[in-house]
């Protein structure tokens, strides 16, 4: 927190509000994937699903829809990279190239 300079109440409290929102109330720390319906997925992966049919190709399988959603972008280039390199931690980090900034800090 310090290196980011959240050093004021109001900084820190936006930190942890953006935090909470993010896991879900600081439950999942780990991006899930697995929505119920297509209409979920059409909601949250604005423009990349065609149609409902389309999206319900995806529907329960977290690494299928992780490796669609995701691929092709930031760094993610193996065919597997989408999942692999999902949201995870306090901010749901997502893409390969973002992993690799942040390893570097």
């Amino acid at each position: 927190m310090k290196k980011g300079k959240i050093n004021t109440p109001k900084r820190i409290a936006h930190f942890l509000v953006q935090g909470c929102y993010e896991t879900g109330g600081f439950k999942h720390f780990k991006e899930h994937l697995n929505y119920k319906t297509p209409k979920n997925y059409m909601k949250v992966f604005r423009g990349k699903f065609k149609n409902k049919q389309h999206a319900s190709e995806y529907l329960r399988n977290p690494r299928k829809l992780g490796n669609y959603v995701y691929s092709g972008r930031d760094g993610n280039t193996a065919p597997k990279d989408g999942y692999k390199y999902s949201g995870k931690g306090f901010f749901h980090l997502t893409f390969k190239n973002n992993y690799k900034r942040y390893k570097k800090n």
